[in-house]
């Protein structure tokens, strides 16, 4: 009878045997990755997990035993030769074949490029990540997710494994897959986001490196339908600027494991590991700007980076600091003033680059933002976020008398008397109506027995589920006429405000600035455009007829 006691034979690794440097024959164990024969001897490589070992074979050892793909067991003389790879060679004495394919191998997965179709490729896939550069992307891989977990247990961050399969989105768009989950609706995860905050309040600070899916056409080099996504959350902090500081010694961590374990990888894949010892912060309009005066294009969207001006940022940023990395900080939100405050997450609180999120969740006011009344909350963040990129206020100007009680003195305030605190910090638009003010018209109007223009019922809703291609649970359609109803109130609210004094907002119809002149000017040669054309009849494209 067997018994299982935990201890291990020690094997012979290619870092164990440049260390110890044994003098008497060894037994390693591999595959025959590729053999260059000689006049009386051959060169054996042998593929282990670790990477590849030389060995040097006589005439007295079979060939056949030494075909490539076969996996085998060498008996062997180390020799310590320091322009050997890895500082020695195995002169090998004995081959034991372990295995051994049916047929021969029908790729040279030895060479350094394979040259395949994608279709080749996919098709002998087992078989094409045997090759050493396609190996390599693997082990760079692992080394990411090494430095990454290794450094925030090093922090004090707890890991957590979060559900793929839920019931909602987490991030507020519509790019997931829906599947079928026993006759009830559900999701592939977009993100761990609502369960990181969750299990912020259990342990402070968490991470999860797990999957996550998008339901998007991943045809372009920036978008995936799955990937492995590395988060984390962390509380207690000040600042968003406490987040960067933490993501800064991250990469500079994760980046140190690479040059000094993966060395060989990286040779391999060509890779030059990018300059993360100082990350500058540029705020959102500062560098549209900045970017657009410099290599002379023009911002056509005021809200958000477009990818040729995100290539041009970082151009310019590696141009000033030679740095290859930059954090993008006080990302606007472009919505209108109806638009729930979840659905209007900016890029800076989807991404742990920034993770402003994490700023404002952390500010004492937060707390007393949850008492807030959700409809003063979704105008009044839009409001304060469009003062703080000098967008005109939506409300007239209000005399200090008429502050409310959330008003704190201090660098706040201003000439005309002062401005309210945000529910999750910082100023209020000048005049910005406080939330008594709001939560005292909407109860006026419901004692006048005010109603609103317009009213949702259940055939309404079937309709716009229709519009909207959505499948409504019977037992959620009570909750969303509801909501439907609060937010038509409020829109009510909104119409009986003061806004006499109030300029029109036409910012974003002087931003749409994209055009062209239209100067007539010389066409292209027709040859040249029906150079690349598949097919061409007559000096026309040729195309299949779709219409009979």
């Amino acid at each position: 009878m067997l018994t299982m006691t935990g201890e291990r034979t020690q094997e012979w690794t290619i870092e164990r045997i440049a260390r110890e440097k044994p003098q008497a024959p060894i037994e390693v164990k591999g595959c025959v990755h590729n053999v260059r024969r000689m006049a009386n001897f051959a060169f054996v490589i042998l593929r282990r997990r670790e990477g590849t070992m030389q060995c040097v074979a006589g005439a007295d050892i079979d060939p056949a035993a030494l075909a490539e793909g076969n996996c085998v067991a060498v008996t062997g003389e180390p020799a310590f030769d320091a322009r050997a790879p890895h500082g020695f060679e195995l002169r090998l004495t004995g081959v034991r074949v372990l295995s051994r394919p049916l047929e021969g191998l029908e790729l040279p997965i030895h060479k350094y490029k394979l040259d395949l179709t994608l279709e080749k490729d996919l098709e002998m896939r087992p078989l094409t990540l045997r090759a050493l550069r396609r190996r390599a992307l693997f082990k760079v891989q692992e080394g990411i997710v090494r430095g990454f977990r290794g450094f925030l247990h090093g922090e004090g961050f707890t890991e957590i494994h979060t559900p793929k399969i839920v019931r909602a989105g987490a991030e507020g768009g519509a790019n997931i897959f829906k599947l079928d989950y026993f006759g009830r609706r559900a999701y592939l995860a977009q993100s761990p986001q609502f369960y990181k905050q969750t299990m912020v309040g259990v342990y402070d600070r968490v991470f999860e490196v797990g999957p996550v899916f998008r339901a998007e056409k991943h045809a372009t080099t920036r978008h995936l339908n799955e990937y492995t996504s590395l988060d984390f959350e962390m509380g207690f902090i000040d600042s968003f600027a406490d987040v960067m500081q933490m993501e800064t010694a991250l990469l500079q961590s994760v980046f140190r494991l690479l040059a000094a374990e993966y060395a060989e990888e990286l040779a391999l894949l060509g890779i030059e590991l990018p300059d993360a010892s100082c990350i500058p912060a540029l705020p959102f309009r500062e560098a549209k700007e900045r970017a657009a005066q410099r290599y002379g294009y023009r911002i056509r969207d005021p809200y958000d980076l477009e990818p040729e001006e995100e290539q041009k940022i970082s151009q310019m940023v590696r141009e000033d600091t030679g740095s290859d990395f930059a954090f993008i900080t006080h990302y606007p939100a472009k919505s209108a003033p109806s638009t729930p405050w979840t659905t209007r997450r900016t890029r800076a609180t989807r991404s742990r680059s920034t993770s402003s999120s994490a700023a404002w969740r952390s500010r004492p006011a937060a707390s007393a933002s949850t008492t807030t009344p959700s409809r003063w909350r979704r105008w009044s963040a839009w409001a304060w976020r469009s003062q703080s990129f000098g967008l005109p206020a939506r409300a007239p100007q209000r005399p200090a008398a008429a502050r409310g009680p959330g008003h704190r003195p201090g660098a706040a305030d201003d000439e005309a008397g002062g401005r309210e605190e945000h529910p999750r910090g910082g100023p209020l638009p000048a005049g910005h109506p406080p939330p008594d003010a709001l939560r005292a018209g909407a109860a006026t109007g419901r004692k006048k027995g005010r109603k609103t223009t317009m009213k949702i019922d259940s055939a309404m809703l079937e309709h716009l589920c229709e519009l909207a291609r959505l499948d409504l649970p019977q037992e959620e359609r009570g909750e969303v006429l509801e909501q439907l109803g609060k937010i038509l109130d409020y829109m009510e609210i909104l119409n009986r405000l003061d806004t006499e004094r109030v300029e029109p907002y036409d910012l974003a119809a002087e931003a749409v600035e994209g055009l062209r002149a239209d100067v007539p000017g010389p066409s292209m040669d027709r040859a040249a455009l029906l150079e690349n054309a598949p097919r061409a009849q007559d000096g026309a494209y040729q195309v299949p007829r779709t219409v009979e």
